[in-house]
Protein backbone atom coordinates (compact mmCIF):
# COMPACT_ATOMS: atom_id res chain seq x y z
CA UNK A 1 0.00 0.00 0.00
CA UNK A 2 2.90 2.38 0.79
CA UNK A 3 4.36 1.93 -2.70
CA UNK A 4 0.94 2.61 -4.24
CA UNK A 5 0.60 5.83 -2.17
CA UNK A 6 4.05 6.97 -3.36
CA UNK A 7 3.13 6.26 -6.97
CA UNK A 8 -0.16 8.14 -6.62
CA UNK A 9 1.64 11.07 -5.05
CA UNK A 10 4.06 11.31 -7.99
CA UNK A 11 1.19 11.07 -10.48
CA UNK A 12 -0.76 13.84 -8.74
CA UNK A 13 2.30 16.07 -8.48
CA UNK A 14 2.69 15.87 -12.26
CA UNK A 15 -1.03 16.38 -12.85
CA UNK A 16 -1.04 19.48 -10.61
CA UNK A 17 1.59 21.02 -12.90
CA UNK A 18 -0.44 20.08 -15.99
CA UNK A 19 2.21 17.50 -16.89
CA UNK A 20 0.11 14.35 -16.50
CA UNK A 21 2.15 11.20 -16.92
CA UNK A 22 -0.98 9.08 -17.23
CA UNK A 23 -4.28 10.18 -18.73
CA UNK A 24 -6.08 8.37 -15.91
CA UNK A 25 -4.86 10.95 -13.34
CA UNK A 26 -5.56 14.51 -14.43
CA UNK A 27 -7.10 17.88 -13.75
CA UNK A 28 -9.88 18.77 -16.13
CA UNK A 29 -12.43 21.59 -16.08
CA UNK A 30 -11.60 22.52 -12.48
CA UNK A 31 -11.80 18.97 -11.14
CA UNK A 32 -9.28 16.41 -10.01
CA UNK A 33 -10.12 13.22 -11.92
CA UNK A 34 -8.94 9.67 -11.62
CA UNK A 35 -10.09 6.91 -13.94
CA UNK A 36 -10.05 3.33 -12.69
CA UNK A 37 -10.55 0.18 -14.73
CA UNK A 38 -10.72 -3.35 -13.45
CA UNK A 39 -12.24 -5.20 -10.53
CA UNK A 40 -14.29 -3.13 -8.12
CA UNK A 41 -12.53 -4.82 -5.20
CA UNK A 42 -9.45 -2.65 -5.76
CA UNK A 43 -11.28 0.65 -6.20
CA UNK A 44 -11.55 1.46 -2.48
CA UNK A 45 -7.82 0.84 -1.94
CA UNK A 46 -6.91 2.93 -4.96
CA UNK A 47 -9.16 5.81 -3.87
CA UNK A 48 -7.62 5.70 -0.40
CA UNK A 49 -4.08 5.68 -1.80
CA UNK A 50 -4.98 8.57 -4.12
CA UNK A 51 -6.37 10.61 -1.24
CA UNK A 52 -9.76 10.99 -2.88
CA UNK A 53 -12.00 12.84 -0.42
CA UNK A 54 -15.07 11.11 0.95
CA UNK A 55 -17.38 13.45 -0.97
CA UNK A 56 -15.79 12.63 -4.35
CA UNK A 57 -18.25 11.95 -7.15
CA UNK A 58 -18.16 8.39 -8.53
CA UNK A 59 -19.27 7.89 -12.13
CA UNK A 60 -19.57 4.33 -13.43
CA UNK A 61 -19.51 3.94 -17.20
CA UNK A 62 -19.10 0.52 -18.80
CA UNK A 63 -16.11 -1.09 -17.05
CA UNK A 64 -14.61 2.24 -15.93
CA UNK A 65 -15.02 4.26 -12.80
CA UNK A 66 -14.23 7.96 -12.78
CA UNK A 67 -13.63 9.56 -9.40
CA UNK A 68 -13.77 13.36 -9.41
CA UNK A 69 -13.82 16.20 -6.94
CA UNK A 70 -13.44 19.97 -7.18
CA UNK A 71 -10.09 21.69 -7.30
CA UNK A 72 -10.34 24.55 -4.81
CA UNK A 73 -7.17 25.95 -6.37
CA UNK A 74 -8.83 26.26 -9.79
CA UNK A 75 -12.00 27.68 -8.22
CA UNK A 76 -9.93 30.39 -6.55
CA UNK A 77 -6.96 31.08 -8.85
CA UNK A 78 -8.26 29.88 -12.24
CA UNK A 79 -9.24 32.17 -15.12
CA UNK A 80 -12.89 32.43 -14.00
CA UNK A 81 -12.20 31.84 -10.30
CA UNK A 82 -13.06 33.83 -7.21
CA UNK A 83 -10.09 36.17 -7.58
CA UNK A 84 -10.91 36.92 -11.21
CA UNK A 85 -14.46 37.79 -10.14
CA UNK A 86 -13.38 39.90 -7.18
CA UNK A 87 -10.29 41.73 -8.52
CA UNK A 88 -10.45 43.98 -11.56
CA UNK A 89 -7.58 43.20 -13.92
CA UNK A 90 -6.75 39.89 -12.23
CA UNK A 91 -4.18 37.89 -14.16
CA UNK A 92 -3.84 34.22 -13.38
CA UNK A 93 -0.32 33.13 -12.46
CA UNK A 94 0.20 29.54 -13.53
CA UNK A 95 2.93 28.79 -10.94
CA UNK A 96 0.58 29.94 -8.17
CA UNK A 97 -2.26 27.79 -9.51
CA UNK A 98 0.01 24.74 -9.77
CA UNK A 99 1.31 25.30 -6.26
CA UNK A 100 -2.20 25.75 -4.84
CA UNK A 101 -3.23 22.44 -6.44
CA UNK A 102 -0.25 20.75 -4.79
CA UNK A 103 -1.27 22.21 -1.44
CA UNK A 104 -4.80 20.85 -1.82
CA UNK A 105 -3.57 17.39 -2.78
CA UNK A 106 -1.08 17.34 0.12
CA UNK A 107 -3.88 18.15 2.56
CA UNK A 108 -6.24 15.57 1.02
CA UNK A 109 -3.57 12.87 0.92
CA UNK A 110 -2.38 13.76 4.43
CA UNK A 111 1.15 14.05 3.09
CA UNK A 112 3.70 16.80 3.58
CA UNK A 113 4.49 19.04 0.66
CA UNK A 114 7.75 20.84 0.08
CA UNK A 115 7.16 23.57 -2.45
CA UNK A 116 9.81 25.88 -3.77
CA UNK A 117 8.80 28.91 -5.79
CA UNK A 118 10.32 32.24 -6.60
CA UNK A 119 9.64 35.56 -4.95
CA UNK A 120 6.28 37.01 -5.95
CA UNK A 121 4.66 33.68 -6.79
CA UNK A 122 2.10 34.16 -4.03
CA UNK A 123 3.01 31.14 -1.93
CA UNK A 124 1.64 32.31 1.41
CA UNK A 125 -1.54 33.64 -0.21
CA UNK A 126 -2.07 30.31 -1.99
CA UNK A 127 -1.58 28.24 1.18
CA UNK A 128 -4.01 30.43 3.08
CA UNK A 129 -6.65 30.54 0.33
CA UNK A 130 -6.73 26.80 -0.30
CA UNK A 131 -6.77 25.94 3.39
CA UNK A 132 -9.55 28.48 4.02
CA UNK A 133 -11.57 27.00 1.16
CA UNK A 134 -11.09 23.53 2.64
CA UNK A 135 -11.83 24.82 6.16
CA UNK A 136 -8.43 23.57 7.35
CA UNK A 137 -6.02 25.11 9.80
CA UNK A 138 -2.68 26.24 8.49
CA UNK A 139 0.40 27.71 10.06
CA UNK A 140 2.23 30.15 7.80
CA UNK A 141 5.74 31.13 8.75
CA UNK A 142 7.25 34.06 6.89
CA UNK A 143 10.85 35.07 6.39
CA UNK A 144 10.33 38.68 7.43
CA UNK A 145 8.01 41.01 9.32
CA UNK A 146 6.94 42.92 6.22
CA UNK A 147 5.50 39.81 4.60
CA UNK A 148 3.98 38.74 7.90
CA UNK A 149 2.20 42.07 8.26
CA UNK A 150 1.10 42.08 4.62
CA UNK A 151 -0.55 38.71 5.16
CA UNK A 152 -2.07 39.64 8.49
CA UNK A 153 -3.31 43.12 7.61
CA UNK A 154 -4.12 42.84 3.91
CA UNK A 155 -4.15 39.37 2.33
CA UNK A 156 -5.88 37.34 5.06
CA UNK A 157 -8.64 39.94 5.63
CA UNK A 158 -9.27 39.92 1.86
CA UNK A 159 -9.51 36.12 1.89
CA UNK A 160 -11.81 36.28 4.93
CA UNK A 161 -14.25 38.22 2.73
CA UNK A 162 -14.19 35.33 0.23
CA UNK A 163 -14.50 32.69 2.97
CA UNK A 164 -16.64 34.18 5.74
CA UNK A 165 -16.43 32.65 9.19
CA UNK A 166 -12.73 31.85 9.03
CA UNK A 167 -10.48 33.31 11.68
CA UNK A 168 -6.82 34.20 11.93
CA UNK A 169 -4.35 34.66 14.75
CA UNK A 170 -0.92 36.25 14.76
CA UNK A 171 1.64 34.46 16.93
CA UNK A 172 4.92 36.15 17.69
CA UNK A 173 7.18 35.68 20.65
CA UNK A 174 10.59 36.49 21.91
CA UNK A 175 12.74 38.01 19.15
CA UNK A 176 9.69 37.80 16.83
CA UNK A 177 9.69 34.02 16.78
CA UNK A 178 6.90 31.90 18.18
CA UNK A 179 8.04 30.64 21.54
CA UNK A 180 6.71 29.27 24.81
CA UNK A 181 7.18 32.57 26.66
Amino acid sequence: MQKLRQTMRRLWEAACRDESVRPSVRIRDGYFEMEVAGPATHVADLCRAAGAPGNAELVHENDRLTVRWPSHADAIFGPGGLLAQKLTGYEMRLPQLHMARLVQRAVEMRQPAVIEAGTGTGKSFAYAAVCMAMDKRVLISTSNKNLQMQLYRKDIPFLAELFPGRSVALAVGKSNYACRY
